[in-house]
């Protein structure tokens, strides 16, 4: 892998180089680019737009990167544009392909050049109830935008909305914050506390990282005890299998529940998002911290893409990092920097927490990097397949 591929890479098989080094993005002959555009801009809702990106990002993304020496992955969400050379890009609410390559060329275009990018690529759309072709527009971002993220857990004293995870002889704990209570029906009355997989299995802190009923407790002086880690989680173990980092620890009680999420709730037991298409514009992650007003600390995120094979490295108590492919993360611009002991921390609608968006993993200067509701409430990705119905408690 080169250093450009540091941060995302392709995991599935891609089709053999298309010849002159171009992919194959122009709509049969009966249907004029002008219709498929829109078709596109037009014929669908933002929603469908999002989704449809999203479906091309997954499916072509493959081939292009291999088609194209400087792109370095493929993402769907939102366009960005500068007001001037040298300023800050700004999101605009335009659905796109994302295009993230190495470097950006200093003049754009270059046209008839058998590397430039795609400006649209083309897909089929469900359009007043016919499947049309559509002219998906793309945008083209440097990697380096994306900055290097790192998991933000902290070996830390205190968190007030926060849990800490110990064991026996532990000089330090594991910092972090719970993200939502979920009920197994395979568990029946049994209540679980979700949180990174990289918190709760104490991973930069303990050579032992497979050990599980570890304390968890609240994040304040107290120490109050509110349950204790399972098996139940995803694989850290880095290599070409994809990675997943949640993990569920058994609550005691509905005090130790209350305590455990800091007043964070959600309108019902199916309050999350299930698909690309419906994550919001902008959101809250609600962090473990106080904020100036003594208050709970929310952090604003403006969404901007959704990212397929993500790779984020992640620390280990040898001082080695084991670098994790994440299928599927969500990326987004925080108002303010993210730090250490906000892994885990609730990505919600409404900032008292009326619908789940996520869980956030890790980020950098100016990025925050989540994983999605729907793969959060996925039983397959903790390693129970056999199981379904998994609800927000």
């Amino acid at each position: 892998m080169n250093s450009a591929q540091a941060l995302f890479t392709v995991t599935t098989r891609p089709s053999p180089k298309p010849a002159g080094g171009r992919a194959h993005t122009l709509p049969p002959e009966h249907t004029s680019l002008a219709q498929a555009q829109r078709n596109f801009s037009r014929g669908l809702t933002r929603a469908a737009q999002l989704q449809l990106a999203h479906e091309v990002a997954l499916t072509r993304g493959p081939e292009l990167c291999l088609a194209y020496d400087n792109l370095v992955a493929v993402s769907s969400g939102f366009r960005t544009r500068r007001a001037q050379a040298g300023a800050a890009a700004e999101i605009c609410r335009e659905p796109c392909v994302g295009f993230i390559v190495q470097r950006k060329w200093p003049t754009p275009g270059r046209p008839g050049h058998p590397q430039a990018l795609p400006k649209h690529l083309i897909a089929f759309g469900d359009v007043a109830g016919k499947r049309v072709l559509c002219a998906v527009p793309t945008d083209v971002r440097a990697k380096r935008d994306y900055g290097r993220p790192v998991p933000h857990d902290a070996a830390v004293e205190e968190l007030p909305y926060g849990i800490l995870v110990t064991r026996q002889d532990a000089r330090k704990y594991s910092g972090g914050v719970a993200t939502c209570a979920i009920r197994r029906p395979a568990a029946g009355d049994q209540v679980f506390l979700m949180s990174c997989r990289h918190v709760l299995s104490r991973t930069d802190l303990d050579l032992d990282t497979d050990e599980t009923d570890l304390p968890v407790l609240q994040g304040t002086a107290a120490l109050t005890p509110l349950g204790t880690t399972t098996g139940i989680r995803g694989s850290l173990d880095g290599g070409a299998t994809s990675g997943f980092d949640a993990q569920l620890a058994a609550i005691d009680d509905d005090e130790a529940l209350t305590l455990a999420m800091g007043g964070v709730a959600f309108d019902d037991a199916e309050s999350y998002v299930r698909l690309t298409g419906d994550v919001p514009a902008a959101y809250w992650i609600a962090t473990g911290r106080v904020g100036a007003d003594g208050r709970r600390l929310l952090v604003g995120v403006q969404h901007l893409d959704t990212v397929v094979n993500f790779q984020m490295d992640y620390p280990q108590a040898d001082g080695s990092k084991v670098r994790v492919t994440h299928d599927l993360v969500l990326h987004g611009r925080p108002s303010e920097t993210l730090t250490f002991g906000d892994s885990g921390s609730p990505v919600i609608l409404f900032k008292r927490g009326r619908t789940l968006i996520g869980m956030y993993i890790g980020g950098g200067p100016g990025n925050a990097y989540i994983i999605p509701a729907w793969q959060l409430m996925t039983p397959g990705n903790f390693g129970q397949a056999g199981e379904s119905g998994w609800t927000l408690a």
